[in-house]
């Protein structure tokens, strides 16, 4: 009668492993789905939220907050579209008005403006970007986009903290 028995422990304890494995990846979509970040504008903060508790408080320079609001983004609620590492924009076709020769194929090394947005990048538009600060200013400049800069350490956190498709709330 005994093997029975130790035949239905075995059969119970694999569903278990398999029931422990399934809670972890449904904790995982879960944290995907309760990850968001607050812009307020008043106080200047990205305040980084993940099941329902803010964990991260990330200072955003008053200089980027007030560009943020001049700008024509106007909307209160805004997803993440992509992320990057290491960005490398292209350079845009403009910059090569003044120069009588012929503007280089967008995907040569002559387009590609490596590190003009820094290390990290999160796209909310194609107008919105949040990255960390880049020494490539000069290049930066060219790109027509509102900014969120912030420093490696930040940026870093929150680009490896949120989601494509998680939102950003404007407040």
């Amino acid at each position: 009668m005994l093997p029975p028995i130790e035949e239905e422990k075995k059969s119970l304890v694999e569903q278990n492993k398999i029931l422990l494995k399934e809670n972890r990846l449904l904790n995982g979509h879960l944290n995907i789905l309760t990850t968001k970040i607050i812009f307020d504008t008043k106080s200047n903060l990205l305040k980084l939220v993940k099941n329902g508790k803010i964990s991260s408080d990330i200072v955003v320079s008053k200089k980027f907050v007030t560009d943020f609001l001049k700008s024509e983004i106007n909307r209160k609620t805004l997803k993440i579209l992509a992320k990057e590492k290491n960005p490398a924009p292209i350079k845009p076709k403009w910059m090569y008005e003044d120069i009588t020769k012929e503007i280089p194929a967008e995907n040569t090394a002559e387009r590609i403006m490596v590190g003009a947005l820094g290390n990290y990048a999160i796209y909310f538009t194609d107008y919105l970007i949040t990255h960390d600060f880049t020494k490539n200013i000069q290049q930066h400049d060219t790109i027509n986009h509102v900014c969120i800069q912030l420093n490696i350490k930040d940026m870093k956190k929150l680009y490896n903290s949120v989601f494509i498709g998680n939102k950003l709330y404007v407040e």
